[in-house]
C-alpha cells in the first residue's frame, strides 16, 4: 500500500513530498532507547513516483511462494521528530511522512508510524525474521495463506479476535500454549507503540511504555487513557508527568479526584524517603500542597477538607487522632511497626537460661587464628546464653566480623543438630559476609523466598517459617520497618536472631529507623554488644583511626600513603583531580579495585557528572546503545537503583554490562550472575564509575575516593562522611573543596525520624 498524498513538483521534492507507505522495519543507525528518537531502515516492495533515487539501497530477492523477483527498496526513515518504540526486524509498518535531501540523499522525515500490514510479502518477512522461533516457514506461510483468503492481512486486527489463538492452534498445528505466545508477542508490539504515542507527548521514556504494558498486558492502553494517575502511579510516574498525559486528552482538572490521591500517595511517598512512618495531617497537607507546586499548577492551594477526602477514598492511607493532634499513616507501615512489635515480643519472651562454657570461646580463637579482647570475649555468653533477639553493634577495627564469626562456631558446637542462616540486605552485603565469615549467605528477601505476583507477593511467614534456628543478619541500619516486620515475622519461636550493624552509619533508604529504635530497648529483653575497642596493627591503615576521629567530631585527621586530603578551591579543578587519579588506578580487569563516592548527584563534581565525563576517558569501547542525553557502553560499571524481587537484582547491586544483544538488551554480570535487562528495567539502571555515598552501603572497595564539594550544604553531615571513607579497605582519597570536610565533621545530622517502634515498645513495658 503506497499513497501519494500530495506532490508540488519534482524541481524541488525537499520536505514537500507527502507520503504513507508500508513494509518491514529492517534496522537501526541510530536509537535512543529512552526518547525513542532514532534514524531506521524500512524495507519496503512498493515503487515511488520520483523513482529508485529515493532508496538508499535496492535488492532483487526471489519470493518464495510466488516465485518471482521482487525488488525491495531500503529507505532511510528519521524519526528524531516522531519518537517511535523499539521495533525488531521485520515488524510490519506503516510510515507517514515526506521525503527530504540531505547531504545528497534522501531522507524520509517521519510524521507518524504505526504497527500494522496490508501485504502477505511484508507479513511473510516479518514470520520469518526470528520473532516467532516456534514457527516453521511452512507454518507461517499458512498462517498467511489463511489471513489472504479471509481478507484478514491486517494482523492487529486478526491478534485482537478473541479467537485468534484458536484460528492459530488450526490452522498452523501449534499447541494452545504456542498460540498463545504468538499472539502476546504481535500484540505487545502494538500496545508498546499505542502507549508510548501517549506518553511521549509528556516526554515520557520509552521504559515506562514497556513497563505499563508489561504490568497491564492487552489492556494497558485502555488503563492508561481511563486513569492516567492510577496507572502512572503503579508505573512510577509522578504527579507532573501525569498531569501532563492528562492535558494532552484533555481531561485536566486540578481537583480531580485522582488527581488529589495521587498528590496524597506521592507526598507518603517522600515522607517515607526521608525516613518517617507518619506525619501530622497538618504537616501533610502543606506537603500536598508543596507536591502540587512542583509541578506547575500553584493556582490552586489544596484544603485540608479536600486532602482528607482523600482518606475516605483509599485503604493505604489513614487518619487517627490522638490527644495532641491527627497523624497520617501508611497502612502498610502502620501494620508493619504493630506486626514488628508484636513479635519481638513473642520472640523474646523465653528468657531461659542456657548453659555456656567459657571453654568455646578459646576453640573459637583457636579456629579464627585470633585472640579475642575483652568486649570481644563478653559477647559470646550475652548472645549464646539464652534464645531470642541479641544486637552486635560495632564500627570498623572493632573486631565484629571475627566475634560474628566466632561465636556462630561455638553455637554450632551448643546446637550441632540446629540449622545456621546468615543473611544481610543487600546483595552486596551478603556477598561481604560469605566472604569474611567463610559461611554461605543470602540477602534478607532470598532468605524469606520473597517471590512477586503482580502488585502481591508470596513469602515466608509466621504460618510457613524460616528453617533456621539461629539466623544472623548483618548491616541491620540499612533495614527498613517494612523488611524488618517481614523477617521478624518469619522466624520461628524459640530460634536465635543476631541483628549487626554499624550505628554510626547512615540509617535505612526506607521509613524507619530499626536499630537506633532496638538499642533503647531494656538489655533484659534484648542483649546488647557494643565493640568500641579498635585493634590497631603494626603499619595498618589510618582509615579505622580517622573513621573514630570523625565521629568525635575531630577535625584532624591522620594523613599518609593510605590517606590522603587534596585540597581544591573549585568542583572544576576537584572534578580534574579526579580524572588524574582515576587515569593512574582504574583497571578495566578489575573495575571496582577503585570507587567513587560522592554526597549529591548534581554539580560539576556530582555523580552524574563524573560518570559522564570518566565514562568517555576510561571506557573505549564502541558496543553502545543510547539513552537519553548519555549512552552505555560494553564494560561500564552500572548500579541498580530500585529493587526486582523478580528478575532478583537489588537497590545498590553493582555490575558491569558484558555484551548488548541483537535486541539492543543488556547483558549485565551481577555479583558473578547474568542478568539480561529488558526495556521495562532500563530505568532501573545507572552508570556508577562514581556513586553517592548512600548507595555505597554495604559496599567495600580496596581504593576509595570520596569527592566533597561546597554544595549543597545539607549533604555536609557526619555520618554521611563516615559512611564514605568506611567503604575503603586499604586507601582512601578524599578531594576537600574549600572546607567541605570540616565542615561535615562538625555537623551531626539534625532532626530525628519519625517512627512509632520505640514509643509502641515503650507502651508494653520494654524500654
Amino acid at each position: 500500500m503506497t499513497k501519494y498524498l500530495e506532490m508540488k513538483g519534482e524541481k524541488d521534492m525537499s520536505n514537500l513530498c507527502q507520503w504513507s507507505f508500508e513494509g518491514y522495519f529492517a534496522n537501526y543507525i541510530f536509537h535512543n532507547e529512552k526518547t525513542g528518537e532514532g534514524i531506521f531502515k524500512i524495507c519496503t516492495s512498493h515503487s515511488f513516483l520520483m523513482g529508485d533515487a529515493v532508496a538508499d539501497r535496492i535488492v532483487v530477492k526471489r519470493d518464495a511462494r510466488t516465485k518471482k523477483d521482487i525488488t525491495w527498496r531500503y529507505i532511510i526513515c528519521d524519526a528524531t521528530k516522531c519518537p517511535t518504540p523499539f521495533f525488531s526486524k521485520g515488524t510490519p509498518l506503516i510510515i507517514y511522512g515526506g521525503f527530504t535531501r540531505e547531504k545528497e540523499r534522501w531522507i524520509f522525515k517521519l510524521n507518524d508510524v504505526r504497527m500494522e500490514s496490508h501485504d502477505e510479502m511484508t507479513l511473510s518477512n516479518y514470520f520469518n525474521s526470528g520473532n516467532f522461533p516456534e514457527l516453521s516457514y511452512q507454518q507461517s506461510m499458512a498462517l498467511i495463506t489463511y489471513l489472504r483468503d479471509t481478507k484478514q492481512l491486517n494482523i492487529i486486527q486478526f491478534a485482537e479476535q478473541e479467537n485468534a489463538a484458536a484460528i492459530l492452534k488450526e490452522v498452523c498445528g501449534v499447541n494452545k500454549e504456542t498460540a498463545k505466545n504468538i499472539i502476546a508477542v504481535i500484540m505487545k508490539t502494538k500496545m508498546e507503540e499505542k502507549v508510548f504515542r501517549i506518553l511521549s507527548k509528556a516526554n515520557i521514556s520509552f521504559p515506562y511504555a514497556a513497563k505499563c504494558v508489561k504490568y497491564y498486558g492487552n489492556e494497558a492502553f485502555k488503563q492508561l487513557i481511563n486513569d492516567p494517575y492510577k496507572t502512572g502511579y503503579r508505573i512510577g510516574l509522578h504527579l507532573d508527568e501525569c498531569d501532563k498525559i492528562m492535558r494532552h486528552l484533555g481531561k485536566y482538572a486540578p481537583l480531580d479526584a485522582s488527581r488529589l490521591k495521587f498528590a496524597a500517595f506521592e507526598t507518603t511517598r517522600r515522607i517515607e524517603n526521608n525516613g518517617h512512618t507518619w506525619t501530622s495531617l497538618n504537616d501533610f497537607a502543606k506537603a500536598v500542597n508543596r507536591t502540587i507546586i512542583r509541578t506547575g499548577d500553584d493556582s490552586n492551594n489544596i484544603e485540608l477538607t479536600s486532602v482528607l477526602s482523600v482518606f475516605y477514598q483509599t485503604r493505604e492511607l489513614f487518619c487517627k487522632s490522638n490527644k495532641k493532634n491527627s497523624i497520617v499513616y501508611n497502612r502498610k507501615i502502620y501494620d508493619a511497626e504493630n506486626n514488628a512489635v508484636e513479635n519481638i515480643i513473642r520472640l523474646t519472651s523465653n528468657r531461659e537460661k542456657i548453659p555456656f562454657d567459657a571453654r568455646l570461646i578459646r576453640k573459637s580463637e583457636k579456629a579464627c587464628g585470633m585472640s579475642y579482647g575483652k568486649q570481644q570475649r563478653e559477647a559470646f555468653p550475652k548472645i549464646l546464653e539464652s534464645k531470642g533477639i541479641k544486637i552486635l553493634t560495632g564500627g570498623p577495627g572493632t573486631g565484629k566480623t571475627t566475634t560474628i564469626k566466632g561465636i556462630i562456631l561455638a553455637y554450632q558446637e551448643m546446637h550441632p543438630k540446629d540449622v545456621v542462616k546468615l543473611c544481610a540486605p543487600t546483595g552486596r552485603a551478603a556477598q561481604r559476609m560469605a566472604e569474611s565469615t567463610e559461611m554461605p549467605a543470602c540477602t534478607v528477601h532470598r532468605l524469606l523466598n520473597y517471590t512477586p505476583y503482580g502488585e502481591d507477593a508470596n513469602f515466608k511467614d509466621a504460618s510457613d517459617p524460616i528453617d533456621a534456628d539461629l539466623i544472623v543478619v548483618d548491616e541491620v541500619s540499612m533495614l527498613d520497618i517494612s523488611l524488618f516486620s517481614m523477617l521478624i515475622d518469619a522466624i520461628k519461636t524459640g530460634a536465635t536472631l543476631v541483628l549487626v550493624g554499624d550505628i554510626h552509619q547512615l540509617e535505612s533508604v526506607g521509613p524507619g529507623a530499626v536499630l537506633h529504635d532496638l538499642l533503647d530497648i531494656n538489655d533484659k529483653f534484648i542483649p546488647k554488644c557494643m565493640l568500641t575497642d579498635v585493634f590497631r596493627q603494626k603499619g595498618g591503615s589510618p582509615i579505622i583511626d580517622n573513621s573514630k576521629r570523625i565521629n568525635e567530631g575531630r577535625t584532624s585527621l591522620v594523613t599518609g600513603k593510605d590517606f590522603q586530603i587534596i585540597q581544591t578551591k573549585t568542583e572544576t579543578e576537584s572534578m580534574e583531580k579526579v580524572k588524574g587519579i582515576m587515569k593512574k588506578y582504574y583497571d578495566p580487569k578489575d573495575p571496582f579495585k577503585i570507587q567513587i563516592l560522592c554526597p549529591s548527584r548534581e554539580g560539576i563534581s556530582g555523580v552524574v557528572n563524573q560518570n559522564t565525563i570518566l565514562q568517555e576517558c576510561l571506557n573505549t569501547s564502541k558496543d553502545k546503545i543510547f539513552y537519553g542525553k548519555g549512552c552505555y557502553k560494553v564494560n561500564d560499571k552500572i548500579i541498580m537503583t530500585k529493587n526486582n524481587y523478580e528478575a532478583d537484582y537489588y537497590n545498590g547491586d553493582i555490575g558491569i554490562i558484558r555484551s548488548i544483544d541483537k535486541n539492543k538488551q543488556l547483558h549485565v554480570e551481577i555479583r558473578e550472575k547474568e542478568y539480561v535487562l529488558t526495556r521495562d528495567m532500563m530505568e532501573d539502571i545507572r552508570l556508577a564509575y562514581g556513586m553517592t555515598i548512600h548507595k555505597s552501603q554495604g559496599s567495600e572497595f580496596p581504593i576509595v575516593i570520596v569527592v566533597m564539594p561546597m554544595k549543597p550544604k545539607i549533604m555536609l553531615v557526619r555520618n554521611l562522611l563516615y559512611t564514605a571513607i568506611t567503604r575503603a579497605k586499604k586507601q582512601c582519597i578524599i578531594i576537600n573543596e574549600g572546607t567541605a570536610l570540616e565542615t561535615a565533621i562538625k555537623t551531626i545530622q539534625a532532626g530525628n525520624r519519625r517512627t512509632r517502634l520505640k514509643t509502641l515498645l515503650e507502651q508494653r513495658g520494654m524500654c
